[in-house]
């Protein structure tokens, strides 16, 4: 009796901590939501969401616009907010699949650089190691 208690509690708390390592698998930074909706958030799968969280988190770089370096080499984007609280998602900047993009934000001194889906996904598998 012991024994078919204690398969039953194994198999109960397997079947729990699966759910919820799923459940945090799909878990996606609330930033996202500047280009996907919620439905369309809860239909991608486990990777999809975890790449989506790497790009607003890794997939970009702000610099400093130095003097030498013209900002109408770049495409200006509109931007009057704090660099430091950036989301690229919400200005429409989203990675290519094999270029780095380049763009000075607004009046602030400062550029984005979005890095490629390629070097995205290299940069992913460097740091999940």
């Amino acid at each position: 009796m012991k024994q078919i208690i204690t398969i039953l509690f194994l198999a109960f708390t397997t079947i729990i901590s699966t759910s919820v390592l799923a459940q945090s698998a799909q878990d996606h930074d609330e930033r996202l939501l500047a280009k996907f909706s919620e439905k369309e958030l809860k239909a991608m799968t486990p990777d999809e969401v975890q790449y989506w969280n790497f790009v607003v988190d890794n997939g970009y770089v702000v610099f400093e616009i130095k003097k030498e370096k013209s900002e109408s080499e770049m495409e200006n984007i509109d931007f009057n907010g704090d660099v430091n609280a950036l989301n690229p998602l919400s200005l429409g900047l989203l990675p290519d699949e094999s270029s780095v993009k380049t763009y000075s934000l607004g009046s602030t001194g400062f550029g984005i650089m979005v890095l490629s889906e390629k070097k995205i996904r290299a940069k992913m598998e460097r740091l999940n190691k």
